[in-house]
């Protein structure tokens, strides 16, 4: 929303990019921005109406998070938001976690109220963002747990935590 370190591109308005042509980029990632954006899902009308077909969009927004109001701090998410969000513009989901880590060894990436949720979805058209036709919509539920594709979310974690120290007992017990 303002220039930055590791900021690449800085519109003028959130909703409205007018400096950006469609079609425009292979990929489009944004973090930690979304809770910012009163009107997020404009937002993400407009990073959909800039990826070129089959261009991907990476979102990264809060779980958790203490309020942190930059200008404003709006909105916390989970995996079923981001799915439903592709599916407003029309995207494919990929990958969609909340609060995952890829395994045992990654027991820092958990948080108790510090979490992110990640959306990874593909624009299968070219053009104009196309919207979700609601007269004809029917809520289904996505798979979670192929969309996250082996992360393991930190409810499990304990039983991650678990499963390790069995490993290592018996180990040592075979030495």
């Amino acid at each position: 929303m303002i220039t930055g370190p590791n900021v690449d591109i800085a519109v003028d308005n959130p909703y409205c990019w007018n400096e950006i042509e469609t079609n425009a980029f292979d990929l489009v990632i944004s973090g930690q921005t979304f809770e910012h954006a009163e009107f997020f899902w404009v937002t993400m009308s407009e990073m959909t109406r800039v990826l070129k077909k089959n261009g991907l969009l990476c979102l990264i927004v809060p779980n958790g998070f203490n309020e942190h109001r930059f200008p404003v701090d709006c909105y916390r998410f989970f995996s079923d938001g981001m799915i439903a969000l592709a599916r407003y513009v029309n995207l494919k989901p990929l990958h969609a976690h909340t609060n995952c880590a890829s395994g045992i060894k990654d027991y820092d990436w958990y948080s108790e109220k510090n979490a992110d949720t990640m959306l990874i979805a593909e624009k299968p058209y070219e053009g104009e963002t196309k919207f979700v036709d609601i007269q004809q919509y029917k809520c289904t539920p996505e798979n979670l747990i192929e969309l996250r594709k082996g992360m393991t979310p930190y409810k499990n974690k304990l039983q991650l935590f678990i499963g390790f120290g069995l490993k290592v007992l018996r180990k040592i017990s075979k030495s």
